[in-house]
Order: structure tokens, then sequence, then C-alpha cells
């Protein structure tokens, strides 16, 4: 999700969220009011990138697949990664695509795909974004070393 200070009102989910030239990039979600139908600034949508992504899943074959995390990731601390940002992994599902990949725990995700996995979300929307279907490449480091990894469709 992507965050908006746009004017929305309640009932506009589904909505277009366009910028100052009329491009589209993303579709209104979800309104925060606290308890009132007012519009106080704080407003979501679903980007653009995530939006097209399924749109064309959909056009394939009229089915949306995405595939889910086979981990759960928290942001690195950048001082123990040589000031590298990433998402590090602190726990492998059994029998995940991470795990059969040869992800381990400890390790610093740093790019998946053509992404850089800057926060711990990251690594969730890249996996969503992904193909299902579709070998998808992390960078990684583990301990000093760059390493690739190469996730396989399940």
């Amino acid at each position: 999700f992507l965050q908006t200070d746009a004017s929305v009102n309640p009932g506009m989910s589904g909505g277009a969220l366009v910028d100052a030239n009329g491009n589209l990039v993303g579709m209104l979600s979800a309104i925060f009011t606290r308890q009132s139908d007012a519009n106080i600034g704080v407003n979501f949508a679903v980007s653009g990138e995530l939006l097209f992504a399924v749109l064309a899943d959909f056009q394939d074959d009229g089915l949306v697949q995405t595939r889910q995390p086979g981990i759960l990731v928290r942001p690195n601390d950048p001082a123990l990664a040589d000031g590298r940002i990433g998402a590090q992994v602190m726990r492998i599902k059994a029998a995940s695509m991470e795990e059969t990949a040869g992800l381990q725990t400890g390790d610093i995700i740093l790019k998946a795909g053509d992404r850089r996995i800057k926060r711990a979300g990251a690594y969730e929307t890249a996996i969503a974004l992904a193909k299902a279907g579709r070998e998808l490449d992390l960078v990684v480091l583990r301990g000093e070393e760059l390493i690739r990894i190469t996730l396989k469709p399940e």
C-alpha cells in the first residue's frame, strides 16, 4: 500500500488515485477516519505497480495467482551489515520455496528481482509482484559474502 494525502471520502474504495498529470498511480483502498466519516488526511491505495501486475495476471487466464512468502523478516541492523540496508531472515517455513532454495536464518536479503529491499515489507511486495510460476533471483548477504539465490516455483 501507499499512503496519500489526497482528499478521499468513505465509499471511494476502488477509485483511481492519479497524480497531477493524470497518470494512474494506484487504486484507493482504505481511509483512516477515527470514528467519523470525515477525511482526516490519512488514506491508503494499492500501488499502480501491484494493480497492473494483478490485471496482467488476470488477463492471461482469468485467474490471479500469487506467491506467499515462506519467511519472516525484520529490518536488519545496517551497522552489522557494512551499512547495507535489507531484510534479515528470522524464520523459514518448512518446505517453502525459500527453504528449498537454501535461504538461511540470519541472511540479509538486499535485492529480490529488480527490487532493492530497503525495509522488511519490501520483500513481501517483491514476492507479490513476482509472476507465479517464474523464478525470482535474490541477492543475499550471508556473513560477509554476497550470494545469489534463485527461488523456483512451487
